[in-house]
């Protein structure tokens, strides 16, 4: 078997059709798709049932009862369970929301990790879309290139550029006996680039290949800031100590340069604030200039006679029209 698709699927009805038809549409001769629904209780593990019976020599089906710990990426216990079970040489992960857009994505990936045994994983540029599958913008970390690029240990020390739809990695022992921390955090695709670049580096293809889908329920892009941010700076902290504080330095500029951009940015919303509250004063003294006209014309009894006047033409008009007598 060449390459695994991993599916972990929660509450995504919508959204699990799309991305079981498109996975179906590769063009890979040994492929196997795992797909792992997490006790959804919206009718997904119907739809999932559905293609296992459709597909039996491709879709294989698990159906799990989901477990939630505090500071534990949700659903990593689903993902596992399909790791363990995955029988191909190659991992890829293809979540029930999001999909891909090139059926010659897992044959391109093959064809690079085939030729370069040096590479523990290679990844691509992602089209980040909308609920209704509309494309917000491209996310792509070699944008201001025209070639591929490598991405090590030195670069995820201080963030991840790696979106989950588009990896590939090496079904390798230390994938499927990861270290105890790796379920420690709030998120898994992190540590799992870690895990892998540790082994070697990760190659980011300069091609758009996926579709990730952002929407009201989705497990992370849903959190408030403030909890994502959290979560970010406990694993940067845990990577600096994990690394024996080798890529300290980048870390310590990475924060510098984030608080320099968030108060470059506060000033911003302070000027932004001061203007609008000159705005919200010149309209109060607008406000207060009508006011104080309505007032003198009421004062002045200008509607008194214009409501005379109103009563007047009234009475003559039904008087023509014959309404009066």
């Amino acid at each position: 078997m060449k390459v695994s698709v991993l599916v972990p699927t929660y509450n995504q009805r919508h959204y699990i059709q799309g991305c079981l038809d498109k996975i179906l549409e590769q063009k890979c001769d040994s492929l196997e798709i795992l797909v792992g629904d997490d006790g959804s209780d919206d009718g997904t593990a119907e739809i999932v049932k559905k293609y296992g019976e459709a597909f039996p020599d491709k879709i294989t089906v698990f159906l799990n009862k989901r477990e939630t710990e505090q500071h534990k990426a949700a659903g990593s216990t689903n993902f596992f369970n399909l790791l363990h079970q995955a029988k191909g040489q190659y991992i890829a992960i293809c979540e029930g929301d999001d999909y891909w857009l090139d059926p010659l994505k897992l044959q391109r990936q093959v064809a690079f990790l085939d030729n370069n045994p040096e590479y523990s994983a290679c990844c691509h540029d992602v089209a980040v879309v909308n609920e209704a599958g509309e494309e917000q913008y491209i996310c792509s970390q070699v944008r201001e290139i025209s070639d591929d690029k490598d991405i090590t240990v030195a670069d995820l020390v201080v963030e991840n550029p790696i979106i989950t739809v588009s990896v590939m990695f090496r079904n390798t022992s230390y994938m499927q006996d990861s270290p105890e921390w790796f379920f420690q955090f709030r998120f898994g695709d992190w540590p799992m680039a870690v895990q892998n670049a540790i082994h070697g580096p990760i190659r980011y293809l300069h091609q758009l290949m996926a579709a990730y889908r952002v929407h009201s329920n989705s497990t992370w892009s849903s959190q408030a800031y403030q909890y994502r941010y959290a979560a970010i700076m406990d694993f940067r902290f845990f990577l600096n100590y994990l690394l024996e504080r080798r890529y300290e330095e980048i870390l310590k500029n990475k924060i510098i340069d984030e608080v320099v951009r968030a108060t470059a940015d506060c000033m911003h919303y302070k000027e932004q604030f001061e203007r609008a509250t000159a705005d919200c004063m010149r309209y109060k003294e607008q406000f207060e200039r009508v006011t104080a006209d309505y007032e003198r014309l009421v004062n002045g009894n200008t509607f008194g006679l214009m409501g005379k006047c109103c009563n007047r033409l009234s009475k003559a008009l039904k008087t023509l029209t014959g309404q009066g007598r």
